[in-house]
């Protein structure tokens, strides 16, 4: 695998900047973390600290009011669907549409205009699909 033939994928969490490394194909292999402005001059590479399969996390908190956040593991680049349901299976958000870099991903995601009850939080790439209930509490 000829990884300087990579590309270099940049995600903003909080206040940092997470960098990824992925070789052709799209599997991370390389990440680090800088704040905006800065330049990042090291990367560390740690293929056991890249997921090696898609991962989502319950979001925390969970009961949450009215924001909680979302993450998820994905091994390889690819096409992802995010979507928020509400308890009668009505799509209500979609807070992620489209090519997203292998490694590690956080969302938030704001309630305000959302009744308490029970949501359901999807999670589409390729083939793989998971579900993740939510609950907020007014």
């Amino acid at each position: 695998m000829d990884r300087n033939c990579g590309r270099r994928e940049c995600s903003v969490s909080s206040n940092w900047v997470n960098v990824y490394l992925a070789n052709k194909v799209g599997k991370a292999y390389g990440y680090g973390q800088v704040l905006p402005g800065q330049i990042c001059t090291q990367l560390q590479q740690n293929d056991a600290a890249m997921p090696d399969q898609f991962v989502p996390h319950q979001n925390y908190p969970n009961p949450f009011n009215p924001t909680t956040i979302i993450s998820y593991r994905l091994p390889i680049a690819g096409n992802v669907k995010l979507s928020i349901f509400n308890s009668i299976g009505q799509r209500i958000a979609t807070l992620v549409s489209g090519e997203q870099p292998a490694g590690v991903h956080r969302i938030e995601w704001d309630a305000t205009d959302c009744a308490s009850g029970i949501y359901v939080c999807r999670l589409q790439t390729g083939s793989f699909s998971a579900t993740q209930k939510m609950l907020l509490i007014r």
